[in-house]
């Protein structure tokens, strides 16, 4: 088989775009409620988790230095739980991502969910459209919750 040269694709590439983007895999669908989950829990493993564990960590450390003696005690503990808890988010990372990657194969289920989540997209922003004024001050708020739910949405 004979492959051609780096020169000889590049032209073919430029001249026709489309060769390119055939090598290429196609984006991988977003599967409905199963992707905008695991979309949420990295966010929550990233940035909530070690905040959370920092923030807990700080709170208890300055109470603990209003006690004397208390902070030399108890300071290799903070430190070990601060360590834990970003072993903990790099756990998390690797095994969300690896989630992420697989589920797309809940795709097929899109055709089923997908109407469901627009139809309670759409009653929500209703209810907060028609029955603003009765709800208030919770109309607008129903209303954007339209768009979280239709956040949950395939692709």
């Amino acid at each position: 088989m004979r492959i051609a040269s780096p020169v000889v694709a590049a032209a073919i590439t430029a001249v026709h775009p489309a060769v390119a983007a055939a090598d290429e895999p196609p984006p991988p669908k977003k599967a409905a409620v199963v992707s905008p989950t695991v979309s949420t829990l990295s966010f929550v493993d990233a940035i909530l988790l070690p905040l959370g564990c920092s923030t807990g960590v700080g709170a208890i450390g300055s109470g603990a230095a209003a006690v004397p003696g208390a902070s030399n005690a108890t300071g290799d503990g903070f430190a070990q739980a601060t360590a834990t808890c970003a072993q903990l988010s790099a756990q998390g990372a690797t095994t969300l991502d690896q989630a992420a990657g697989q589920a797309s194969l809940f795709a097929v289920l899109d055709p089923v969910a997908n109407p469901a989540i627009g139809s309670a997209g759409d009653a929500a922003e209703n209810a907060g459209t028609t029955y603003g004024s009765s709800l208030a001050p919770f109309g607008p708020t129903i209303v954007a919750l339209a768009a979280d739910i239709r956040f949950f949405a395939g692709s």
